[in-house]
């Protein structure tokens, strides 16, 4: 049996209300102009230099200038002439770790237990692994939706407002926050780890949230901080990811643009028994950066393109996969994605209305599709009339079938299908009084 590893990223998390990294610098940048503007020019120097900045540049840069008192410490001098600007830094630090913390909780509540629940579905049935760069808390809360347990290194949850750090991942979907989680803590003194229901943003850098009388600070890293990743618990992530590939043969990339070289390393060194599928709109661009391009496919979609348009199919794949060898893996895995591929651009030129009705064909209630197909005309979209014509062929309920069938030939100029129609179709179809060749 095929082992499976879901690797998600902001792209995975952008259609539920998350920023991409870009946007979340954009974002915070205009927080700092309108409320921190003392802390502006700071800002605006450390993303000097670079022609496109975004969240993860802002942080390097200001953890560079926070090392410098440690160095300073180690050297035996004082931070004369440059302690305003120290202390400025990790003003603005705080004031970033509040806006992450503030903005990763604002998700679309709805949407991600309406959509997002069926990609954690398809991850129980599969006992998928998930991986994740992202600090939000979307996985935890699609699964609590559904009732789908999950281990992520941390007690389960109970009646305590707390949990502690275990370091098993054997319950449920195995959840690894590979760069921590807004509701990550840590005690300042102790160093005892603690996962809270929720992320806190507090009011200001000076506050300080506690447990009992001692100090937590957020477990929030970037994939830069090469001393932070080091640390528990992220040292011991990155063992357990690198373990966990050695299981998988199918490792899917969603909304990760691999930047993180901790990460990519990890998987080029699993990639002689892997076979990855980059999900992402540029995803044919990034077909080489793994150095297996043959083993390397690519689908540009976005995670919801994925769940609306793929995620049957590729419930479908893994079923089929069963015990295949490894080379007849990688021959329909390859044309899994080129179907995928092929969906794509021929739905780049629909409008939003004509994606949603695609989508509601292949995923909604039976009444739901009787009423888009209720509205197909002569003028359907070929990825619409593709849809249809398989609701058409594919044995199960009649009046979808002879919905389909009906749309179909409203849908001038369209050929049904090469095979041979039952009796009762297309006797249906004498009623309308309108000219189809079956083949």
């Amino acid at each position: 049996m095929h082992k499976v590893g879901f690797l998600l990223g902001a792209g995975a998390s952008f259609p539920f209300g998350i920023p991409m990294m870009r946007q979340f610098y954009e974002e915070f940048m205009d927080y700092v102009r309108t409320h921190r503007v003392h802390c502006l020019p700071l800002a605006e120097k450390l993303t000097e230099g670079t022609a496109v900045p975004d969240l993860e540049y802002l942080i390097q840069r200001l953890e560079q200038v926070r090392a410098v008192r440690a160095g300073l410490a180690i050297l035996g001098q004082s931070a004369n002439g440059i302690g305003n600007d120290l202390a400025l830094a990790e003003e603005l630090r705080g004031y970033l770790d509040m806006f992450l913390i503030e903005t990763c909780e604002q998700f679309n509540d709805a949407k991600v237990k309406a959509k997002l629940t069926r990609f954690i579905r398809l991850v129980h049935t599969h006992d998928a692994y998930v991986f994740t760069t992202n600090y939000d808390r979307l996985v935890e809360v699609a699964a609590t939706a559904i009732g789908v347990p999950y281990s992520d290194g941390f007690e389960p949850a109970s009646s305590r407002p707390e949990c502690k750090w275990n370091g098993e991942f054997s319950r449920g979907i195995r959840l690894l926050k590979l760069h921590g989680s807004v509701n990550w803590y840590e005690e300042e003194e102790s160093q005892t780890l603690f996962r809270l229901e929720r992320g806190y943003s507090l009011p200001s850098h000076e506050y300080r949230l506690t447990h009992g009388d001692r100090a937590l600070r957020p477990l929030m890293i970037i994939p830069t901080l090469e001393k932070a990743i080091l640390k528990r618990p992220y040292a011991g992530l990155l063992t357990q990811f690198s373990d966990a590939l050695k299981e998988v043969s199918l490792f899917v990339v969603i909304g990760n643009s691999l930047r993180d070289d901790h990460l990519r390393n990890t998987v080029v060194e699993r990639m002689r028994h892997l076979n990855v599928v980059l999900i992402n709109p540029a995803a044919r661009d990034q077909r080489g950066i793994l150095d297996h391009p043959e083993a390397t496919h690519a689908i540009p979609f976005g995670m919801e393109q994925f769940i609306d348009l793929g995620l049957e199919r590729f419930d479908r794949l893994l079923n089929e996969l069963g015990h295949t060898d490894s080379e007849a893996c990688q021959v329909r895995v390859a044309a899994f994605a080129a179907e995928l591929a092929t969906l794509a651009d021929q739905t780049s030129s629909m409008t939003d209305e004509e994606r949603t009705r695609l989508a509601s064909l292949k995923n909604d209630t039976i009444e739901a599709k009787l009423q888009v197909l209720k509205l197909s005309g002569p003028s359907m979209h070929p990825a619409l009339v593709a849809e249809v014509r398989t609701l058409a062929l594919t044995p199960g309920d009649d009046a979808i079938r002879i919905s389909a069938i009906d749309a179909l030939v409203d849908a001038r100029g369209t050929k049904l299908f090469a095979g041979r129609a039952p009796l009762q179709f297309a006797l249906r179809l004498r009623s309308r009084c309108r000219v189809l060749t079956l083949a």
